[in-house]
């Protein structure tokens, strides 16, 4: 997923576009296609198929693409409603749609607290910022499938479920 719409094999940009309707302007842009918004349990039969062609499965989609808004407060586990009142949220405030203060600053003004728990709900310097994958180029995926982007290191919860971008499932993700 962290590489450029232009780099992907036309496999894999065929796929994207199809039931999940990624284009270059949306894949490149973290955060922008209407299909994140929709958490994996609201996908259909297809788009979970392509998702999981692409080496996408349910806690990597939630997590790295939706980073869970689409879940209620109470559907949240405990770290992630732990991080997000770190963050400013609040039970109420997630319910409304309502982003707190920290999500106008840019990384670099969140505070190492913020940042580290950002990273539990699967943001880092580029997506948070909302940089074009055209110009993200410190991301390195180690072969046990953690991220690491400028000695930062960002592991959903281990193993295999720590795998994102990987070729897990998929061509140069």
């Amino acid at each position: 997923r962290y590489v450029e719409w232009d780099e992907q094999p036309t496999d894999s940009r065929r796929i994207a576009a199809d039931s999940l309707s990624y284009d270059r302007e949306t894949w490149n842009f973290l955060g922008t296609a209407p299909i994140e918004g929709k958490r994996w349990l609201e996908l259909t039969e297809h788009q979970k198929s392509d998702a999981m062609s692409l080496g996408f499965y349910q806690r990597t989609w939630d997590c790295f693409h939706n980073h869970y808004r689409s879940y209620a407060w109470v559907e949240l586990d405990r770290d992630s409603r732990d991080a997000l009142q770190v963050l400013g949220w609040s039970e109420n405030t997630w319910e409304e749609n309502v982003e707190p203060p920290s999500y106008d600053n840019d990384w670099s003004r969140l505070s190492e607290n913020e940042q580290t728990t950002a990273a539990i709900l699967c943001f880092f310097e580029d997506n948070w910022d909302g940089n074009s994958l055209e110009v993200v180029s410190d991301l390195v995926i180690t072969e046990d499938g953690t991220v690491v982007e400028e000695g930062f290191i960002i592991d959903v919860d281990g193993g295999v479920d720590g795998v994102v971008g990987s070729n897990l499932g998929g061509p140069n993700l």
